[in-house]
């Protein structure tokens, strides 16, 4: 039962008006991995990252038509993990497992689904800790508890899910099965107890000594006379409902379970007539088939043919009629099977799409089953490390797929290719320091790599921690108007030579090599309108002949002429070069632009470089300075975004530089990478992995401010 919780999204619209972070409603994406950028352009955003696929999230449990496998579009959202499903008798359904919201309601572990799809809102339970068995019996409902030391398990009222005075016996394992057999609620854990279901008192007279598992039990069931136990390491055996003494007639052979219950377990059973059907993974009960077996309830033999051929690992079961529904799959697949019951033949397979295995079945109306489990995304698309999304809905472009591997933190879309820069850095820190960049392009509709584009490798001998951020990403360069242009450093030295080489972005061709007029070391190349912006840090020799530095030059975008009546005159290096309506926003490590005070940011025109004092940010009075900022990002017309290493991002006004927010999750976390979608910012960021999940899922979604 435990692993993967799914994160959901959100999607939230609204006028970017004043800044607040958005609660979590509707969702767009997931990606099982980092995304490291998110780039507008036009009609498109640019995801890249580290990530292995992305699709779009329908949450952890799903009502599904067991003719077609087809979801049904009324069931809510269910953010995070469903490990017990039981039906309520109503066509709807009580879902445990690890959540705090489901549909937009807050719902903290145990929700109440009705038949319509809805969230019961009368329904407001809220246990503590991660549910992972349900029980429905004589007007209550009972939740057991796992969390990782002495657990519970808690009455709740079915209508209000209000926990019901005087019952919260506990155990000092956690709890992982419940049965409820006529005045007894029986309780797997590392053994098996009977309590009053009314009370919670141990029963006295049940004593299962055999029912010690040094693991723990997975697996309950119950006739008219014995309680039938599933446990790691003991396999499967029966016990008498009254004594708990061993019933020794019943004994499958061999009985061994191979493997882990490190996930939903591993056995399950459904008792059906003089039959105990059990399923799993690695079970050798005599079966013809390690993952579904029917045993014979008075002697525990198998059958001979029952489940023969059965190969997908099993973690739920469910009777509906002439067939058997199994369910289960792995961490990267659920699988959803149609058997006949009497044979355990596969009559037919459904396939939800989703990412991640089932682990609750739990039936409603005649052709509906709920499924839920360990996923969260349906229809994922398989990609290395790029996807393609619609800026106005969100929606992946369909049949986009990357193959390959690319710095995917070093992408540009220019016209309908893709272009990256792929660095080596074999030869860096060496008595000889040096990259090699190499560009390459793809097809921006199908992530296919374009073999008429080649470009000449670039060698650069300055690989300085301050050159743009190497030695991570590679040589700075940007692209526009057709072409592309990158930094080829002569020295490895503070103060050296370099040139801007200019390709063609249609097929990497190089059209030309422009000389930096001035000494020094590049961080950031920006192309915007009729200029390419080179910044960094540079020598040079004023009119009067006296030294200054100069650090940030401005080149004519089709002849490389150095334009000489634009100087900022920061004192400081500039790391970061971001276009705004008739001018730029410069960051880096200085304290003054001209002769105005300005801390790591600031504001200039674009023809001259001289300073807009309109925009005068006083971060360092207010405790928000930081030595620099890395860069600067221009969101819209009211939101400028500034990124920063310790102390976490900030929005801020574009026009005052006044302090607006801190952009965070809906659930507090830091944001990762955001962009601007009309009225909305796009975002992305991982939020901290719960149970047993170390594997990052970067959520985007739609934030409103």
């Amino acid at each position: 039962m435990l692993a993967r919780a799914m994160f959901a999204l959100a999607v939230m619209t609204g006028a970017l008006a004043s800044p607040v972070n958005a609660a979590v409603s509707a969702p767009p994406l997931s990606a099982e991995g980092r995304v490291n950028a998110i780039q507008r352009f036009g009609p498109r955003l640019l995801v890249t990252g580290s990530f292995t696929s992305i699709g779009p999230v329908v949450g952890s449990a799903l009502a599904l038509s067991t003719e077609s496998g087809a979801r049904d579009p009324r069931f809510p959202l269910v953010d995070g993990q469903v490990s017990d499903a039981i039906a309520d008798g109503h066509g709807g359904w009580y879902l445990g497992g690890a959540f705090s919201e489901v549909g937009g309601v807050p719902a903290r572990n145990v929700v109440h689904v009705l038949a319509g799809g809805s969230v019961d809102p009368a329904f407001r339970a809220g246990v503590g800790a991660f549910v992972t068995a349900l029980a429905l019996g004589d007007g209550r409902l009972y939740a057991g508890e796992y969390s990782f030391g002495e657990s519970s398990v808690v009455a709740l009222s079915p209508e209000t899910g209000r926990a019901l005075p005087g019952f919260r016996p506990r155990f000092k394992d956690n709890v992982t099965e419940l049965e409820l057999a006529g005045d007894r609620l029986f309780v797997g854990a590392s053994d098996v107890t009977a309590v009053d279901p009314l009370t919670g008192r141990r029963t006295t007279g049940f004593a299962c000594s055999d029912c010690a598992d040094e693991r723990r039990v997975t697996a309950l069931a119950h006739d008219d006379k014995r309680l039938f136990v599933g446990s790691v390491t003991r396999g499967v055996y029966a016990v008498d409902l009254a004594t708990g003494r061993r019933d020794t007639a019943f004994h499958p052979s061999p009985n061994r379970v191979e493997g882990g219950a490190e996930d939903r377990g591993a056995l399950v059973f459904v008792l059906d007539g003089t039959r105990l059907l059990a399923g799993g993974r690695g079970l050798r009960l005599g079966g013809p088939s390690t993952r579904l077996v029917a045993l014979d309830t008075t002697t525990g033999a198998a059958d001979p043919s029952f489940g023969a051929g059965a190969s997908a690992p099993i973690h739920d079961m469910l009777l509906a009629g002439d067939r058997l529904l199994a369910a289960g799959g792995d961490t990267d697949a659920a699988s959803l099977a149609v058997l006949d019951r009497a044979t355990g033949a596969a009559v037919r397979t459904l396939d939800p799409g989703v990412d991640g295995p089932i682990d609750a079945l739990a039936a409603a109306s005649a052709g509906r089953v709920l499924a839920g489990g360990r996923f969260s995304v349906a229809g994922a698309q398989r990609t290395d490390g790029m996807a393609v999304v619609d800026a106005a809905s969100g929606r992946l472009e369909p049949g986009f797929a990357f193959r390959g591997s690319t710095d995917a933190t070093d992408l540009t879309l220019t016209g309908g290719a893709l272009v990256g820069a792929s660095t080596d850095f074999s030869h860096y820190g060496s008595a000889h320091s040096r990259i090699v960049t190499r560009f390459r392009a793809w097809s921006a509709s199908t992530g296919a790599r374009l073999a008429g584009f080649r470009t000449p490798p670039i060698v650069s001998n300055s690989t300085r921690d301050d050159y743009g951020d190497a030695p991570g990403s590679g040589i700075p360069w940007t692209a526009g108007g057709g072409r592309v242009f990158a930094v080829r450093a002569h020295r490895a030295v503070h103060v050296g030579a370099n040139d801007v080489v200019v390709m063609s972005a249609a097929t990497g061709r190089r059209l030309t090599t422009w000389r930096v007029p001035f000494p020094g070391y590049v961080t950031q190349l920006t192309f915007t309108g009729d200029r390419v912006y080179v910044a960094g840090s540079f020598k040079r020799t004023r009119p009067n002949g006296t030294p200054a530095n100069l650090a940030t030059l401005a080149l004519d975008a089709r002849t490389g002429a150095f334009i000489d009546s634009f100087d900022a005159h920061t004192h400081g290096p500039v790391y970061g070069v971001t276009p705004r309506p008739g001018g730029l926003y410069l960051t880096g490590i200085f304290d003054r632009a001209s002769q105005a005070r300005r801390d790591g940011i600031a504001a200039v025109y674009a023809n001259t470089g001289a300073v807009d004092t309109s925009f005068a940010p006083r971060l360092n009075r207010s405790g928000e300075h930081e030595i620099a900022f890395g860069a600067a990002t221009l969101l819209s017309p009211s939101a400028l975004l500034l990124t920063r290493g310790y102390r976490g991002d900030l929005l801020v006004d574009p026009y005052t530089g006044r302090v607006i927010s801190r952009p965070t999750a809906p659930d507090g976390t830091r944001l990762d990478v955001l962009t601007a979608v009309g009225s909305r910012i796009y975002a992305g960021y991982v939020p901290p992995s719960p149970l047993y999940d170390q594997s990052p899922h970067t959520l985007l979604t739609f934030l409103g401010r």
